[in-house]
């Protein structure tokens, strides 16, 4: 069914019911020259690409008159864009240097594509000129189809306003001088296209009911008479520069926010290239990112150890069969659950995958922990380990996280997880806007924002030695010496990332988070006050973030420091104050001290003296265990000292859920 391009009702017979007259008629139109730009903050060296905008609904002067190029959905005709176009030099079919990929139109109505140069000497020295700023103007020809007179000229100070509601683009090129639109191109350019042109009679706009009486118009005019004005709606004035400035700066954010989440999730960057070029949105791509986290991160079913099956566990068994002190037999069981986790896994070891005391107990609580059983005696294990007495109820298979961590004791949250996890986190809220009755224009627009905490397995090494006289001895005490060895060597270590550690491969501690809360002390730090501690306190609650498991944490030389300070001059009570269970008190909330917590930072003068101070809400710290730890023999080179050298390979992340949750102080002098 046609349908009147003025007013958009259906036609009858090829005749608008509301009385509007159009006359339909073709001219000879030579292809259209579109000037753009190229965006050069976003070129790819690496790959060898560049986003591009070509084209705008910007007014354009041309030979017939003004012309407005329609950007709506549906505009642009794809038929020879859809697998890319050619990408030339001058517009030159014989100088081609790649190809123009992913040509869309954006949600900012605006063209827009991805050039992609070839490995030709000629495409190395173009991109060359455009990533030292030499060559800077892309150029689109294309063919109009069908137009529109949306207003005509007076023939003296007004010209004709066309739009073209469809248009193909058929190349891409990459201009020394942007033609001139209003005399062609070059001579290859010379064809002429049919064009359809929709010239309208009538430029006022139809009304359908008359606005004094409110009865139905007949061709426009009142059947009772009443007299209608007709006025013309008031040109606007629009700022090109600015419209084109800030349309660029939302498509640059745009490819930006896309790349940073892309690359800090692990997608694969021709994924990421294909949503930057199609205009995914970036609410639309964190989707897309979630479905391919769940699509990758397939469930490890861990074997569950029983109660008797917990007591036979023996670790130094293993080691001794690893180490080829034993027979495989001797380790039998320990060697079935480590192929178990190996098949889970799909993954192969030359060493013993050793599950970690988070997965090994059916009732694990994945946010509390394990149930402790308590002391008792065992008898001896199955026939085929010759007798071998191990009591392993004195603590949990290889308890990573338990009891060794200040910051778990602090109250950071440690999850047993089986694949990654992402944790939504609110970034922005809606705004409520206050106003009159009848504003005279449009509020403004706010939606809340989200981000995401992303926990995927990081790899963790560490090296102990044993001698093989130790791993020889069959007692309760050598078991639980090598568990509390194994323990301290992974535990401390991932403590000392939560705290302080830079991302990367390793975890993004509180210190290094970006967005936490500062309190300073000096140019060159200063000795920590009663006025710091409150101000730590106060950066967390002005961000509404003061509840949870507050507390403070620092090292052994600011709490020295600070119990020998204090709170104001002439007043009785010292700055750091007796606790409970271990810990101190500032300020009404529990403090903690450990040499996790840097005392060689760095603050003007102050070179490798300074001292860290934190204080937040510590359940906002996530910590996660990944169900196993991987454990290689190597008997070979310490053997001339009878030594069996042990490595062992953890799989842990963590993360701050809410920076705004934890403050910190940089800058503390104890001397």
């Amino acid at each position: 069914m046609k349908k009147c391009p003025i007013c958009g009702s259906e036609l009858i017979n090829d005749v608008c019911p509301k009385g509007c007259i159009t006359i339909s008629r073709t001219m000879k139109t030579k292809p259209i020259l579109l000037v753009g730009e190229i965006i050069r903050s976003e070129i790819d060296i690496e790959n060898r690409t560049v986003p591009i905008s070509f084209s705008s609904e910007e007014p354009v002067e041309n030979w017939f008159g003004m012309e407005i190029l329609d950007h709506s959905p549906g505009a642009m005709i794809m038929d020879r864009a859809k697998n890319g176009l050619p990408f030339t030099v001058n517009h030159n079919q014989g100088d081609m240097i790649g190809r123009a990929e992913g040509i869309h139109i954006g949600n900012d109505r605006r063209g827009r594509a991805v050039a992609r140069f070839g490995k030709s000497e000629r495409a190395n020295e173009i991109f060359q000129d455009v990533q030292d700023e030499i060559r800077k103007e892309i150029s689109v020809r294309a063919i109009r189809r069908e137009m529109v007179l949306e207003k005509k000229g007076d023939g003296k100070s007004t010209i004709d306003l066309y739009r073209t509601l469809k248009w193909m683009p058929y190349e891409v090129a990459i201009v020394t001088v942007p033609a001139d639109p209003t005399v062609g191109i070059n001579r290859s350019m010379d064809a002429e296209f049919e064009t359809t042109i929709i010239e309208r009679k009538k430029e006022e706009h139809i009304m359908d009911k008359c606005p004094k009486c409110g009865a139905d118009l007949v061709n426009g005019v009142c059947p009772k008479g009443c007299e209608i004005t007709r006025s013309a709606a008031p040109a606007q004035s629009v700022d090109v520069n600015a419209v084109r400035e800030d349309a660029n700066k939302v498509e640059r954010q745009r490819i930006s926010e896309i790349d940073s989440i892309g690359e800090n999730f692990g997608l694969d960057k021709e994924l990421i290239r294909k949503h930057i070029q199609e205009g995914t949105t970036v609410d639309e791509f964190r989707k897309v990112v979630l479905n391919e986290i769940k699509t990758k991160a397939k469930p490890i079913s861990m074997p569950a150890l029983n109660e008797k099956e917990q007591k036979q566990y023996s670790i130094v068994r293993a080691l001794r069969v690893a180490a080829g002190l034993a027979p495989r037999d001797a380790a039998g069981f320990e060697y079935e659950i480590s192929d178990t986790i190996g098949r889970a896994m799909k993954k192969g070891t030359d060493g013993i995958f050793i599950p970690t005391g988070l997965n090994v107990f059916p009732e694990v609580s994945a946010l509390v922990g394990i149930n402790r059983a308590g002391l008792d005696t065992v008898t001896t294990s199955p026939a085929n380990t010759g007798g071998y007495t191990v009591q392993t109820t004195v603590m949990p298979l290889i308890e990573l996280l338990r009891n060794k961590l200040l910051v778990k004791a602090m109250g950071a949250q440690v999850l047993s997880l089986r694949n990654p996890v992402a944790f939504p986190r609110q970034s922005g809220t809606t705004t409520l806007y206050w106003t009159a009755e009848n504003p005279g224009s449009d509020t403004g627009d706010s939606q809340a924002a989200f981000e995401q905490l992303l926990l995927t397995p990081k790899t963790a090494i560490a090296n102990t030695m044993y001698s093989k006289q130790l791993l020889m001895e069959s007692s309760i005490d050598v078991e639980n010496f090598v568990r509390n060895d194994l323990t301290l060597i992974n535990a401390l270590g991932l403590d000392l990332s939560a705290i302080n550690g830079g991302g990367g491969t390793q975890l993004t501690g509180i210190l290094q988070t970006s967005g936490i809360g500062s309190v300073v002390g000096g140019d060159s730090g200063l000795a920590p006050a009663w006025s710091h501690i409150v101000g730590l306190e106060t950066e967390v609650a002005i961000d509404n973030a003061d509840f949870g498991s507050l507390g403070y944490l620092t090292n052994p030389k600011v709490r020295g420091k600070l119990k020998q300070t204090l709170k104001a001059a002439n007043v009785s009570g010292f700055i750091w104050e007796n606790g409970q269970n271990g810990f101190g008190e500032m300020n009404g909330y529990r403090a903690g001290a450990t040499n996790q917590v840097p005392s060689n930072l760095t603050k003007g003068g102050s070179t490798g003296v300074c001292s860290a101070i934190i204080f937040g809400n510590w359940a906002e710290l996530i910590l996660a265990e990944f169900g196993v730890i991987e454990i290689i023999v190597d008997p070979y080179t310490k053997k001339k000292q009878a030594m069996i050298e042990v490595t062992s390979t953890m799989f842990c992340d963590g993360g701050v859920r809410h920076a705004e949750a934890f403050s910190a102080m940089k800058d503390a002098l104890t001397t």
